[in-house]
């Protein structure tokens, strides 16, 4: 390690020997430190400080620094997706910007994010100096203020008004407390009785990129929220023509004619009694369900008809086990009602109604107590009916043939998955849940960096794909990349590690990412 000299510059560089050759990289700018402090280094160096001497590098004190790696890899795909130009250089900014590259390494609370940033290297990647919870608090209500403008900002960014795909679903996420503005009882998809909740709704282009999400309150319907997403398109993003995806019960009949109003398009899947009043009335046969996609035309528009055998299989194996689990409660409640004269035979009977709505069993059953005897009687006529339609399914478009085959409708109606699975990353790596805020702002400001993390996050993924390693793994591999901290009296240099670990390398390699060579380390 040397000090080296140029006419407009000092730099702190040292040498290293990678295979047979020997390079050198420059660790330091230190053309701004006085002439004392330089002398000071350049004698230590040398050797040479008040008579003593010093045989390697490492008599200087060298100290652990803060976590870089992780840090360095998320701030430098905000640039990448245009977050970090979205979001601004204003402090509020700069904040809301921390946050969003926090949270997929490592969600916490505010107060937990404040702590966080203390071990990791915000201010010399993100030039982000002193902040406190309040301050946190803050950017999260300039970032809700901010939402319209962000979203339309990376929207324009990647071309978003020539688009015509466009995915749309929503989910549910419970609350903490009963104090929430939009806390509701709803439909829990998380399966947390007796929690209030809030509803999420996630709209994706055709990249499977986010481009909005919206927070409703926990008892609106899916189909209701789907106005919001059509508006916001032709007003906001400016788009100027749509084919809208989402699930048999996200778009409706009302959601279709509001499309049509505007000449759009729509994909979307039948319910199961829709798909046998169909069989019914002869529209469709069920021999042309099969493993190949087979299409039908019918007023205007075309049902894409399509049986998966590896999805019949597993339906048909839950339908049995749900059956079997229901045989057996009955058989165990009318072995209590022969052998106990105590028990009380309407409870018993009240409890089995109970689980026939619990095991989805109402088209099967028939149930009636006589005689202190449960009596169960399966309709096989409307079970075999079920057995045939195990594992078919049918797709509704009016896009028309030339614009978008059978096997493209079918494909992208499969998209919808992609924001299933950012569901799971918001719910789990990203823990947008449980949610302790208490006003609506916050709560959506709290929703919105979690969509900002997810843009990251996905993005962190699609890169490292190939790899051997899981996402959780890559993170906390690339987060013990650690700044090492040459101290020298009260003069500190910061240094990265001169020699990576091999999966380090492997997955900054498939990122496309290099680390720094300099580091300037700000107190």
């Amino acid at each position: 390690m040397h000090i080296h000299r140029t006419r407009s510059s000092i730099l702190l560089r040292e040498s290293y020997r990678e295979g047979s050759a020997v390079k050198k990289r420059t660790l330091q700018n230190i053309t701004h430190w006085s002439d004392e402090r330089i002398a000071a280094l350049e004698a230590v160096l040398k050797e040479d400080v008040h008579g003593r001497k010093f045989s390697t590098i490492a008599d200087v004190e060298l100290g652990t620094g803060k976590d870089f790696g992780a840090l360095f890899a998320f701030a430098s795909l905000s640039k990448y997706v245009q977050l970090s130009d979205a979001l601004g250089e204003s402090r509020s900014g700069r904040l809301a910007l921390m946050m969003a590259v926090l949270r997929p390494i490592k969600p916490v609370p505010k107060l937990g994010t404040v702590a966080m940033a203390q071990n990791q290297a915000v201010t010399e990647l993100l030039g982000i100096s002193t902040f406190d919870e309040d301050d946190l608090y803050g950017a999260l209500d300039w970032l809700e203020k901010n939402q319209a403008s962000i979203e339309d900002s990376l929207f324009r960014s990647r071309g978003g008004q020539c688009q015509t795909l466009f995915l749309y679903d929503v989910t549910s996420s419970y609350l903490e407390g009963q104090q929430n503005e939009l806390a509701k009882y709803g439909y829990n998809r998380d399966k947390k009785a007796g929690k209030k909740q809030i509803v999420i709704g996630l709209l994706k282009d055709e990249h499977g990129l986010p481009v909005s999400v919206q927070v409703y309150k926990g008892n609106t319907l899916d189909h209701k929220t789907v106005s919001d997403q059509i508006k916001k398109l032709k007003e906001r993003f400016g788009v100027k023509r749509v084919v809208m995806i989402g699930d048999r019960g996200m778009l409706k009949q009302a959601q279709i004619t509001e499309l049509g109003a505007h000449e759009w398009n729509y994909i979307t899947a039948l319910t199961k009694p829709q798909v046998e009043s169909l069989l019914e009335q002869g529209v469709i046969q069920l021999d042309l369900f099969d493993e190949k996609i087979c299409q039908v035309e019918q007023e205007g528009r075309r049902l894409i008809l399509r049986r998966n055998p590896r999805r019949a299989e597993e339906s048909g194996a839950n339908r049995e086990s749900r059956l079997e689990k229901f045989r057996a409660l009955v058989k165990e409640a009318n072995d209590k009602l022969s052998h106990g004269l105590r028990a009380d035979a309407q409870k018993s009977f009240q409890k089995v109604s109970a689980a026939v709505e619990r095991y989805n069993l109402a088209k099967f059953v028939r149930l009636r107590l006589e005689n202190r005897f449960i009596e169960i009687t399966f309709d096989e006529e409307k079970i075999q009916s079920a057995r045939r339609l195990d594992g078919c399914y049918a797709l509704v478009t009016d896009l028309d043939q030339k614009d978008c085959s059978a096997e493209t409708v079918h494909d992208r109606y499969k998209d919808l998955a992609q924001v299933e699975s950012a569901f799971r990353l918001l719910k789990s790596s990203l823990d947008v849940r449980p949610m302790w805020h208490r006003r609506a702002d916050r709560t959506r400001g709290h929703v919105f960096v979690a969509m900002l993390s997810l843009l990251l996050l996905e993005e962190f993924q699609r890169r490292i794909q190939n790899l051997n390693t899981t996402t959780e793994v890559a993170i906390e591999a690339l987060n013990n990349i650690q700044l090492s901290e040459l101290r020298l009296g009260s003069d500190v240099v910061a240094k990265l590690p001169s020699k990576l670990r091999p999966d380090q390398s492997a997955i900054l390699n498939a990122l496309k990412l290099r680390l720094p060579s300099l580091v300037k380390l700000v107190a």
